[in-house]
Formats: C-alpha cells, structure tokens, sequence
C-alpha cells in the first residue's frame, strides 16, 4: 500500500475552517527542498544523488514552488507529492508507524502513513478511494478527538489550533514552553475489535516556518506570567499577541502514539471513584470496556463479587442488567457452596489464578460447569485485598480458550486495588443500610433501662386498644446523677502533625537522593528541575505542615517522580537500591511513606484499646453495686459518662450513699486507667502522654429519649450547660495563667459547689492513705469558659510507682476499697 495523499480541489480563500482561523497559513514544500538540499551537500552517496534528482524534478513543477493557493495541483502531480514526501515518510515506517502531514494547522492532510490512513477511515465507518484520500471526507474534526481540552472557550475546533499555534510562536520568540498544557490526546474506535483506542499526538514543525509581520511585540516578565495565567483564553492571547504579526509557511506532522493502556487504567481508576461505581449497571458496563479496550479484547466480561462473613454477595455481572447487587433483592452464597471451585483455588493462594481453558479442568464443580454453560471457556481470576484481608473477587472471562493468558494477566494487577476500595465502600454502604433499617424498626438500648422501653411499649399496647389514637408516651429519666470522666491524650494533634511532617521529609530525601545519583549519569535538565522542586518542597514542610500538604506531596511524586523510576534504574548500578530501598518504604495501600503516622495510630490505638478494654470490664462489677446508664466515646482518648438515679431501675431503692460510692470507683479508675497506661508506655511507639479529668455535679439532670435520633438527649437549659461544660472543659486553664488544668500524671477533679470538694477530698485522703495518691492537693480556679463562670478544680498527682497494682481479682480489690472507705 502505498503512502497515500489528500486533495482539496477549492481554494484555501474557500476553505471555511482556515477563513476562522486567525494566523494566515501557507502550503509550501520549500523547507522541505531547503532540509533536502542541506542533507545532500557534499554527499556521495547512490541516494543523495537520487534525491538531488528528485529535488530538480521537483522544482522544475512551477505549480509545485512557492506558495501554493489552489490545493487542486496536487491531484495533477500526486506522484510527485508521494515521491517526495517518501524522503521524510520512509517506506519500511508506513505499515508500522501513525504518520500524516498537514497544511498548518488546518488538519487538511496532504499525506498520510497506510496505517493512519486505515485507522481513521475505518474508525468511523466511512471508506474511501485510497489514491484520493480527503480527511474533511472521512474524520471527525480535531476537537471531537480531543479529551483534555475541558478548559478551552468559544469554538474548540479553531482554538485548539489557535492554541498549537501560540504554543509554536511562543517558544520560539519568547523562549515560554507551554505545549504541555496543550490538549494532545485523541480517541478512535479499533478497526478491527470496535473498541476505543487513545493516541498521543506529537505536532512537528521542523518543515514549517513561522515569519513576523512588523514589529514582534515585546513582553516583560509580568506580562508572560499573564499569559500563562490565561493561557487558554484566546482572546487574551491574540490580545497580547495580535495573530496578523504572523504568518505559517510549509506544512506540519503528526506523530500519533499508542497510549491505550495508561489511558483505560487512568479511566477504570476514575470511574472505580464514583460512589455506584460497581454497583449501577450502567456505570458497571461502563468500565468493563475499559477493561475490554485494556486487554484489547471486545468478547470480555466482568464479574465482581464480595465476601462478607461466610456469605457471597453478588455485586454485577457484565452479561446482563441483574437485580443480583448487594442493593436489589441480592443473591446471597454461602462460601462453603464454593468449596473445590477455582474461586476457592484462587482465595486459598490469595493471588490471580489463570485458567486458559476451562474445559480442561478435570472433575469439575458445578460452578465450573455453569461457567462452561455459559459460554466461558478462559478465565482471570483476582482475589480483592482490603487490609490484608480478602472482601471479593474480579472474574475477567472470555468465550475462547486460552484469549486471556499470563501476559494480559500482568495488566489487571494495577487496578485491583481500586477494585478492592470500590467493593470495601459498598460492603460499608450496605452495612450502614442494614443499621438504618434495624435504628427505623428498633434501637441500642442499655441493657440497665431496656425495662423502661418494655414498660412504656406495654402500656401503650394496652392503651390502644381503648384508645386507637393512642401514642407511646415520651421516655423521661428524672432525677439521674452524672458522672463525667474522661482520659485524653495530650497534644494529639501536634503529634499527628509532626508524624506527617516526618514521613513526607523521609518521603522527599530519598527522592531527592534517586534524581541526585542518576542526574551524575546524565545531566538531564528536567531532573536538576525536580531537584529543585523536591528541595523546594522539604524546606516548606520543614518549616511547618499545613492541612493540604500530605496530599500536594504525595500527588506531586506520584505524578511526576516516581513515574521516572523504570527509566531511571537504566542510568547506573547504584540508582537500583535507591528505588528498591524507596519502594520498599511504601505503605502497599496508601502508596506513600507511613511509617510515623503508622507509629502514632498505633499508639492512640493501644491507649484507646486498653482504657476502653478495661472501662468495659469494671462495669460489671460497677453495674452489681447499683444499676446505672453508661455511655463511652472513643477519639483520642476516652471519655465515659455515668447516670445514676431510681428512674434508672424498678428493681432496687436508690440512696446517695451509691452515688457516692460510685464517684469513690471512678476515681478509683481513673488512677487505675493511668497505672495501666504507664505499663505500656515501653509498647508504644510514640511517647505520648495522657491527661485525666472528673467532672462533679450535685444537681440532678434529666434524660429524654429521642424516637427521631434513637438516643437520650439532656432536658432543660441546666442540664444543657451541664453538656456544653463536657465539651469545653478539657481546654480548660487555670485562671490567670496559660496553664492546662490537665496535666500529665495528674487528676483534675473540676467542681462547681464547696459540698463537692469537701465531698472529694475525703476520697482523696483515703486514696493516698491507700497509695493511689500522691500526698499534695491543688485548689484552683479554672478560667471562664465560653458561658460557663465560677468552675474550680482540685488537682493531685497519680502514685504511678506504687506496688499496689490493679490485681487479677478486680472485684476483691473494690470489695476490699468500698469495706474500708469511710465515705461509704
């Protein structure tokens, strides 16, 4: 097939597309006789010599010299055109390489490589006489191939090309680089499998140049950085550079290369965002042809489930518009009905499984019967970790044996951890639906009041039927005594802060020290520039962490280091370990540096996990002595929340001598929490240091169950404040000084009335006869809180050394404290 080339019978002051265009181009094959003649001068050669003949056949064609108006004189001289145009398209690259040449900037083509020619005649369905190609005949036009041209205004069929054509005359008068934010790819559908393909186009110049007309307008450096600023606003730029100062002469090229797979794996991992991404059908389908155009196979199905306990949940199948998703009626599994099945194979190994004919497996399941009943005869399937756990599984299937095979296998591993994310938001999406349905028909209630729910529902029960307009009656508890108590973790924050900051210093000097060693074996520009960035980078975080940083710092060496590593390794030996010392770094989930965060989360985890362990195990001993309502938040750090009062039970007289006694154990805790909490000091990886406080409060509040929300809310502007207090209180100084009242080590015990203090005090003494309790008291006024005045606090240190530790028997060591406490 030969090289083919395009006519254009009118004249280009008919040409419509160039009548808009604001930069007069003109055809000329002078700057390709000009290369030629330069490339043969003094040569010798048998070629240079069938090349010198051609240029004189060439310019002996009047029609052919200067510049060319009527587009008609290359059907009279098209063998010319091809013979000529085959010095710079050689032969052996027309079946292999995308190659077509153009009028400048009209995308008028004058030749075209066979395989170009193919792709776009048959991508649209058109076909055409190949020895008279006319590209307005049978492509789409420029923009409708584009998909990065989301920010261009007005007509995106001549701004585009406006845009190329500024990018040209600014980097060759102004010396400003801005092709990349130009759009360069483009889209077709595959001759042969009907399936999407994405090519780069790569604009050459080399046979075109661009003249001035009058003075070149100058610009200083604010009015550049204007342009860049509104790079995309073409009448900014024609503006600031009128378009009639310049002029196009010869003709362009265009190189298109293949970008297929990076394209449909940034697609699949786009789409995988979406919220119903795997769930809708459509949004579904959607994604696997980008799987399908991935693997470059249009017979391709997807098949995703999840696996959730011992259930499997059908989520979609890409064969039909099932209603068998974890939303509509789901078919559920049990994991056991796949025992023997290659789903079990492939979860066992915890690794993709490939199956090139499915018909060869012996003793087969019925699951793999069924498959075959189904058409599929080979098979990927991929196990989808979450935390090292597997929550479900991508099947990718196709009719024929052996179509899918080890080599395609290697493409779906970049994109099963987003499959995995997407499965893991829908498995928590179902469970969060499974919680409203069972909040709507029921509620949580503690197990100390679910005998107030009961009485009130039967009450109700018998009401209606006297009275069908009947309503439950509100649930009120009156009269409870709180108790507040909460262990924080100081400054967590400022720890969580510096973690990041450490990870992203660690994240950026040793990509520094990568580009550092390979810029010694080539001193590529682009490499010292990222050095600088990088540089740039780690004194900003060094000097302190704002809240977008993480993200900015991780996106920019996603994007733009780490995506030179393959190509780096190949600059010397010594940049390898690099890499590998790099990668190995990585968290595998969030695909950055962790390790200090890890460190921190871990820590808050165990403080949390052992206060919480612990408050859990002491209420049964807590509940035995009085009924109450308990209530615990977890954060960083715990806080927990007593209720006592008769309304809490019908089963025993309520005293003050439990309230008291109540408040005795929580102090007790409290020191308890804070003994536990300095033996695992050693297990933590961050040194971090907690605070304690109790609040006291005399006067009795009221609880009223909330049907909309299914939860007890405080009545009245009393007990309001008494919540407000909760919230503001652990910020909370001591008056005139910028003093914390909570301190590490410390009990701060806040109070409002002088019977409370007198009331704790007595514990206090007790405590440090029994040696939880260090011997010095603080009393102190707390500074005004927003809307809360007059709040003291008594403070004493934790006996963290003493020997009388927290025994095995718990329930002994309280028995034991509440026999000898004078208070009780």
């Amino acid at each position: 097939m030969d090289l083919s080339y395009c006519s254009q019978t009118q004249n280009f002051s008919d040409f419509e597309e160039l009548k808009s265009f604001p930069i007069k181009c003109v055809l000329s094959f002078e700057y390709l006789i000009n290369y030629l003649e330069n490339y043969i001068e003094g040569a010798n050669s048998i070629i240079a010599s069938q090349i010198k003949g051609l240029i004189n056949q060439f310019k002996s064609i009047e029609d052919l010299n200067g510049e060319i108006k009527d587009l008609s004189v290359l059907d009279k001289h098209q063998d010319m055109i091809k013979d000529m145009m085959s010095t710079i398209f050689p032969p052996f690259l027309w079946e292999t390489e995308y190659i077509v040449s153009v009028v400048p900037f009209s995308f008028q083509v004058i030749s075209i490589s066979p395989k170009f020619e193919n792709l776009l005649i048959n991508s649209r369905g058109i076909r055409t006489d190949a020895n008279n190609l006319n590209i307005k005949t049978f492509s789409p036009k420029f923009e409708d191939l584009l998909i990065n041209s989301k920010n261009i205004k007005t007509d995106v069929n001549v701004n585009v090309k406006t845009l190329y054509a500024y990018s040209h005359i600014l980097s060759h008068f102004y010396g400003m680089d801005v092709r990349n934010v130009i759009p360069s790819t483009f889209r077709l559908n595959d001759p042969k499998t009907g399936l999407e393909r994405c090519f780069q186009a790569n604009i050459d110049i080399q046979f075109c140049n661009i003249i001035t007309k009058g003075e070149l307008p100058k610009l200083d450096e604010k009015q550049k950085q204007e342009l860049l600023d509104n790079l995309t606003d073409i009448n900014f730029l024609m503006k600031v550079i009128p378009p009639e100062n310049f002029e196009f002469h010869g003709f362009t090229i265009m190189r298109a290369t293949d970008v297929t797979e990076q394209e449909m794996i940034s697609d699949i991992k786009n789409k995988l965002l979406d919220k119903d991404s795997i769930i809708l059908f459509e949004k579904f389908t959607d994604i696997q042809e980008k799987v399908k155009a991935l693997f470059k196979l249009p017979e391709l199905t997807l098949g995703l489930v999840a696996l959730r306990e011992d259930e499997v949940l059908i989520i979609n199948i890409g064969t039909c518009n099932t209603t068998e998703c974890i939303y509509q009626n789901s078919t559920h599994y049990k994991i056991t009905d796949f025992a023997g099945t290659i789903y079990e194979k492939c979860a066992l190994q915890g690794a993709p499984l490939f199956i090139g004919d499915i018909q060869a497996i012996e003793n087969k399941s019925e699951t793999e019967l069924e498959m075959l009943r189904h058409g599929k005869r080979s098979i990927v399937i991929a196990p989808l970790h979450y935390k090292d756990n597997i929550i479900g599984i991508l099947a990718v299937s196709s009719p024929y044996p052996r179509a899918l095979n080890p080599i395609k296998l290697a493409k779906i591993h970049e994109i099963l951890p987003l499959f995995a994310i997407a499965v893991r938001r829908s498995l928590d999406e179902f469970e969060n639906n499974i919680q409203l349905l069972i909040q709507d028909k029921f509620t949580s209630i503690h197990p100390s009041i679910a005998w107030r729910f009961r009485k009130t529902v039967l009450n109700y029960l018998r009401r209606i039927k006297v009275e069908p307009m009947a309503e439950l009656k509100p649930i009120i508890l009156e009269n409870l005594f709180p108790l507040y108590g909460v262990t924080d973790i100081r400054g967590s924050s400022t720890y969580r802060n510096t973690a990041i900051q450490k990870d992203l210093i660690e994240h950026l000097t040793l990509s520094k020290d990568i580009l550092r060693t390979a810029y010694k074996y080539h001193k590529l520009p682009l490499l010292d520039e990222l050095i600088y960035r990088i540089e740039k980078n780690l004194a900003g975080i060094e000097s302190g962490i704002e809240s977008a940083d993480e993200i900015r710092v991780i996106n920019f060496l996603k994007r733009e280091v780490e995506t030179c590593f393959e190509d780096l390794k190949t600059f010397g030996e010594d940049v390898v370990p690099l890499i590998n010392e790099y990668q190995k770094g990585l968290d595998p989930k969030a695909g950055s540096f962790h390790e200090k965060q890890k460190d921190f989360d871990e820590s808050v985890a165990l403080i949390n996990q052992t206060i919480s362990t612990y408050l859990d195990l002491v209420q049964y001993e807590a509940q035995a002595m009085f009924p109450h309502y308990f209530d615990k938040q977890v954060t960083d750090g715990v806080d927990h929340t007593i209720y006592i009062g008769q309304s809490i039970t019908d089963q025993k007289r309520f005293d003050i001598l439990y309230l008291k006694n109540l408040r005795l154990w929580q102090l007790i805790i409290m020191c308890n929490i804070a003994l536990k909490l300095e033996d695992i000091k050693p297990n933590l990886k961050v040194p971090l240091d907690t605070t304690h406080l109790i609040m006291v409060q005399d006067i009795p509040i009221t609880l009223h169950f909330d049907t909309d929300e299914k939860r007890f809310r405080v009545d009245g502007v009393y007990n309001i404040r008494y919540e407000i207090m909760k919230k503001r209180i652990d910020k909370a100084v001591i008056k005139g000084t910028d003093e914390r009242l909570t301190q590490p080590g410390k009990i701060a015990i806040v109070y409002s009335q002088n019977s409370e203090a007198h009331e704790y005090l007595q514990y206090i003494d007790y405590l440090q006869a029994k040696g939880y309790l260090e011997k010095d008291i603080e009393d102190v006024d707390v500074e005004d809180l927003q809307g809360i005045r007059g709040l003291k606090a008594l403070r004493v240190c934790i006996n963290l050394n003493r020997e009388y530790y927290i025994k095995k028997n718990s329930e002994t060591e309280f028995s034991e404290a509440f026999s000898e406490n004078p208070a009780a």
